[in-house]
C-alpha cells in the first residue's frame, strides 16, 4: 500500500496482503503531502490522522505482524522464498517441515489443537477459526 489517506480501498489492499501473503509493505513518497492528487486534497493533520488510523487498524487486526526495516524485510522475504515447506495431513494431525521461525496461518474450522511439538501459537483469531503458528523446529506436529 502507499500514501497517507486511509480509504476503504486501502483497507482492502492491507487486508488482502496481510491475510493472504502474510506480510504488508507500505510506501510513502516524501512529496505525497504536497501533491493534491496523492493527498486527496487533505491537510497535513488529516493525512497524519489517517495514517495513524491505518497503523491502529493493522495493530488491532494483525497483531502478529512484525515491523521491520526495508533491509530486514528483504532478508526475511529472501529466506522465505528459499525455504522449502512440506505440509502433510496425517489422520488427526498436521506435520509441517520447514525452517524454524516460519509463520503459517492455519484455518481450524471446528477442530482444536490438543498438542503441538516444534511450533507455538503466535495468535488466535477471536471471530475466525484460524491461528498463526510459528515453527520452532524443522518439523512441527500439530495434533487435533
Amino acid at each position: 500500500s502507499w500514501g497517507y489517506p486511509f480509504t476503504s480501498q486501502m483497507k482492502l489492499l492491507i487486508a488482502s496482503s496481510a491475510s493472504g501473503a502474510g506480510f504488508w509493505c507500505h510506501f510513502i513518497h516524501a512529496d505525497d503531502v504536497f501533491d493534491p492528487a496523492r493527498s486527496e486534497g487533505l491537510s497535513w493533520n488529516e493525512l497524519k490522522s489517517d495514517f495513524e488510523k491505518m497503523l491502529k487498524f493493522l495493530k488491532s487486526h494483525y497483531p502478529w505482524l512484525r515491523y521491520v526495516s526495508a533491509k530486514e524485510a528483504y532478508y526475511k522475504l529472501t529466506r522465505m522464498e528459499n525455504t522449502g515447506v512440506e505440509l502433510r495431513y496425517e489422520d488427526d494431525r498436521i506435520v509441517i517441515e520447514s525452517a524454524p521461525g516460519m509463520l503459517f496461518r492455519l484455518r481450524m474450522n471446528d477442530k482444536q489443537i490438543r498438542r503441538f511439538d516444534g511450533a507455538k501459537i503466535v495468535y488466535r483469531y477471536n471471530r475466525t477459526p484460524a491461528v498463526i503458528v510459528e515453527t520452532t523446529k524443522s518439523q512441527a506436529v500439530l495434533t487435533f
